[in-house]
């Protein structure tokens, strides 16, 4: 993350988290001194994947962000073939919006955004209530049908 070393962009850190069959999703936006500016712990359905808990967190203000994401999500951008809803909402968003910059970083161990990140997805995990209820994938339709008629 040293690629914006006058710090003139927000640091955005997102994950998402899959703990005891409950779907969470974290976002942290930190300052330029590490402090927390806003944070959002988001309990999904639980069908929903790790994939879209982590690509559906984007919340933007006026000034430019740099935003950390998985590279699972990094490379469905990427990619040509990757369709999903969620996916091209976020195309949309980036065309509309090209002062945010997309990181990708190895691992949480050692980076204080994403260690953040990823207790808030675990934290909405522990919530009751479903705050945003995302469509089922076909997927996971399709691998409940065959779960069921192992049976």
């Amino acid at each position: 993350m040293n690629s914006d070393p006058n710090g003139r962009f927000k640091k955005i850190f997102t994950d998402g988290s899959k703990l005891n069959g409950r779907v969470g999703s974290g976002i942290v936006c930190l300052s330029e001194a590490r402090d927390i500016i806003w944070k959002e712990e988001i309990r999904l359905n639980d069908e929903t994947s790790i994939f879209v808990a982590e690509a559906m967190q984007f919340k933007f203000g006026p000034t430019k962000e740099k935003i950390v994401i998985s590279r699972s999500v990094l490379m469905a951008l990427e990619s040509h073939k990757n369709h999903s809803e969620v996916i091209m909402k976020l195309r949309n968003i980036l065309l509309v919006n090209q002062q945010i910059k997309l990181n990708w970083v190895r691992a949480h161990f050692g980076i204080y955004g994403n260690e953040l990140a990823d207790l808030s997805a675990k934290n909405a995990t522990t919530k009751e209530d479903v705050d945003i209820k995302v469509k089922i994938p076909k997927s996971w339709i399709k691998n409940q049908l065959n779960l069921t008629m192992l049976q």
